[in-house]
Parts: structure tokens; C-alpha cells; sequence
């Protein structure tokens, strides 16, 4: 296993990871921006144009694009954050070459026709709909909302809105593509069986970009008041609940320390949410925890659903249980128990070659080099538990995080109100 940097004359990169055991191969073409530099009439943009670039190419029409990969076994897709956007393939090793030349023909010669734009519009809108359907997605894009401010743009939903998406033509995708998706903003990930003399050519052919400009990024207030929004939904049986809070950027020292904190939580069926809320009060079918982590900031917190009598309840367990970790700490078996679950967690994410080109590829963006798994695992065993006590006394005070709501929702208590300022 070896891993190399490639410094393109441009200002791209490629980064691969060379797998002798591997036999397949995973190629990502990452650019460094998504939804939150988008302005408000432009929001949605990057996600739709993650879609339109599959419209065919100067090369190449949309099937033949589909076809060239999938006949040889592989898959092509993309997919939008909030801060990048990435191209990917995934195709046996003796295949490479045909996945860098499909990649590199959509970065470099996309069409954006007129007629292609409005009818993927479309297909949008109809994805539009269907998240507006999804009252977990409503809950994560309003606790977003509450954690980081109504206006902050990490709190848009990155597939934009009805109206944003309507007002979206090919010409705007189009202006929009050569200023944002240039050469200084792009990095290319391989992970698998890398054929060497075809990433040179590779280099060859993404030489040929316009440099452009890095990516900005807008930071806002760090202050935000603990906040609770509620989107009443009649047709609903449960309430869905998001809980969180203003985390940590994605090359905070504390990372680690947070992710343990996270797992001892919500990791798995011996959590201790998990065994609070289900196994002991019965109150939801499942809880998860999350930390998202960006440039600058992040969001760390808790999605569960019950009962629409019941919610006070789960709320309210949840912050027991916040209260009794801030205050009585974890205990040393605890914390063993919850390293080995997150390294073999990590161990076994890596077994295929997407999630390790995801890896290199958001490291080197966030943290500028690579980092190995020995170096990941060395960190998370020497993390102290007075560390990890001294972490959760200062943000596990439930009177800090916001609240989401969606559900059939007539009032809310002051318990779970707790002098939060509701938002709309």
C-alpha cells in the first residue's frame, strides 16, 4: 500500500492510495465548494448542476456516459454537500482508464443545454417534494437552522428550494460552473488497483483547466441562542425531535474526543441513549446521534421519534441522561469499550475502495495532507478520560442546545421549552 500526491502545474491534485489486495478501484473528482457559497437567489445551484453534468458532454450523450461504465461492471453517480461536490466511478482496476477519461470528459466538456436543464428540473423538484415529505429531513434542516442561525449558510438545504430551483436556467448553471468549478478547486482521489502511466495521462488532460479562484468561506456570528422550531405536520403519528448544538470544525484537536463522546451516546444498542430511551422507558424505536463537522464549524447532536403524547418524555430522558454524563463522567471500561467500537468502526468502513477515496479526499481538502489509520487509532487511544469528562462537562449542559419539532404538535411544555426562543 502506498500513497502519493500529485501537485497538476494549475493548482489541482490528485491523491492516491495504491492497493496491492484490491482488484477494483474507486475515482472521485472532488471540487471544493457546494451549497454554502451559494447566494440566496442561487441556492440549490450546485446540487443541480451535480445532475446536469450526466447530460451529455462535447464527447459524449448522457446513455453513452451511463453505458461506457456500466458495461464494464462499474458505477458512476455524484452527490452535493455542503461544502464540495464530487464525480465518482467505481470500476475494476483494468477499467481505470475508461473511468478518468468519462470523469475528466464531464469536468472539462460538459453542455448545460437549455432543453436538458428544464427537464432535470423537473426530476429536482420532484426530489424537492419528496424530502418536504420526509420529516427527518425537515427536523435536521431546521435544528441546522436553530444551532448555527436562520441565516447562516450552512443552514439552506442543499437541493434549494421550490422557487430558487425554478428560477435556475442553463445559463446560470453555466456562468456559475466556470467561476466556481475551476482547477484550484479540484482534487482528484483514486483509492484500489491505480494504474500509474493512466494517471499521468490523467494529469495530462486536467492541465488543460482554467486555475480560477479557492473556494470562500463566509463566516458568521459564533453566538447563537438555544432555539426551538416546530413545523406542525397534522398527518403525522410520531414526533420527530432534533436536538444539537454548535459543534467543532473537521481539524479540531477534540475531534476524536467528540466521536467517543458520540458513540458512548448513540453508538449502537448498548448505548446509553439507546438502552434510556428503549430498552428501559420504551419511548422510541430508534436514536441516533451525529457530528457534523466544516471549515469552521460543525453541529453536533440527536434525532430520535415518539409518541406524539410522549415527546416531552423523550426530550426530557435525554437531558437526564446529558446531565448525568456532564456531571458523573464516564467510567474507564466505558470508554475502552466505546475506542475499540469506534476504530473497528473505522477499520471496517475502509474494507472497499469509496469510502477510502472519500477519506483521502475530505482530508486532504480539511487537513491538507492524508492521514493514516495507524496515526487515526494511535490518537484515539491515548484520548484520557479525564479529557473525555473534562469535554462532556463543558457541552452536555441541556440548557445550550436547540430543539426541532415536526409532528402533530398543539403546545409545547415549558420543560422542554427552557427559556429557548422559538423561531420560525
Amino acid at each position: 500500500m502506498a500513497k502519493k500526491v500529485i501537485e497538476v502545474k494549475n493548482g489541482s491534485k490528485i491523491v492516491i492510495e495504491s492497493l496491492d489486495a484490491y482488484r477494483s478501484c474507486t475515482i472521485g473528482f472532488w471540487m471544493d465548494g457546494g451549497s454554502r457559497e451559494e447566494t440566496k437567489k442561487e441556492k440549490g445551484i450546485s446540487h443541480f448542476i451535480e445532475h446536469t453534468v450526466f447530460k451529455g458532454t462535447k464527447n459524449r450523450t448522457a446513455k453513452e456516459i451511463a453505458l461506457e461504465i456500466e458495461s464494464k461492471g462499474g458505477t458512476i453517480d455524484a452527490f452535493t454537500t455542503k461544502e464540495n461536490t464530487c464525480f465518482y466511478a467505481r470500476v475494476m482496476g483494468e477499467h481505470s482508464p475508461i473511468a478518468f477519461d468519462i470523469l475528466s470528459d464531464i469536468i472539462l466538456n460538459p453542455l448545460f443545454r437549455p432543453d436538458d436543464v428544464e427537464k432535470e428540473k423537473m426530476v429536482i423538484l420532484e426530489e424537492i417534494k419528496k424530502s418536504l415529505d420526509e420529516p427527518e429531513d425537515i427536523v435536521i434542516e431546521n435544528l441546522f437552522r436553530a444551532a448555527l442561525g436562520i441565516n447562516h449558510p450552512l443552514a439552506f438545504p442543499i437541493v434549494g428550494d421550490i422557487n430558487t430551483v425554478n428560477g435556475i436556467h442553463s445559463e446560470d448553471i453555466k456562468s456559475y460552473w466556470e467561476s466556481h468549478y475551476t482547477a484550484k478547486r479540484l482534487l482528484v482521489s483514486i483509492a484500489g488497483a491505480v494504474n500509474l502511466p493512466e494517471v499521468e495521462r490523467l494529469r495530462e488532460k486536467i492541465e488543460s483547466m482554467k486555475d480560477g479562484e479557492l473556494s470562500l468561506i463566509e463566516v458568521e456570528d459564533s453566538h447563537q441562542t438555544p432555539s426551538l422550531v416546530i413545523k406542525r405536520k397534522r398527518e403525522l403519528a410520531q414526533v420527530h425531535i432534533g436536538i444539537g448544538k454548535k459543534g467543532i470544525p473537521y481539524n479540531h484537536p477534540d475531534r476524536y474526543v467528540f466521536a467517543l463522546l458520540s458513540t458512548i451516546l448513540t453508538g449502537g444498542m448498548s448505548s446509553r441513549l439507546f438502552q434510556k430511551l428503549r430498552e428501559e422507558k420504551g419511548l422510541v424505536y430508534v436514536i441516533s446521534g451525529f457530528l457534523e463537522t466544516y471549515k469552521d464549524t460543525g453541529v453536533y447532536g440527536f434525532y430520535l421519534a415518539t409518541d406524539r403524547k410522549k415527546y416531552g418524555d423523550a426530550i426530557n430522558a435525554v437531558w437526564d441522561e446529558l446531565e448525568n454524563i456532564s456531571n458523573k463522567g464516564v467510567r474507564q471500561e466505558e470508554l475502552k469499550d466505546a475506542k475499540e467500537q469506534l476504530m473497528g468502526e473505522l477499520i471496517l468502513a475502509l474494507e472497499n475502495t469509496p469510502n477510502r477515496m472519500i477519506k483521502n479526499a475530505r482530508e486532504t481538502i480539511y487537513l491538507r495532507r492524508m492521514v493514516s489509520v495507524d496515526e487515526i487509532i494511535s490518537k484515539i487511544r491515548e484520548i484520557p478520560i479525564e479529557k473525555i469528562n473534562e469535554t462532556a462537562r463543558n457541552i452536555f449542559n441541556p440548557d445550550e442546545f436547540s430543539i426541532s419539532l415536526v409532528g402533530n404538535i398543539k403546545k409545547v411544555g415549558n420543560d422542554v421549552l427552557r427559556k429557548r426562543k422559538i423561531i420560525q
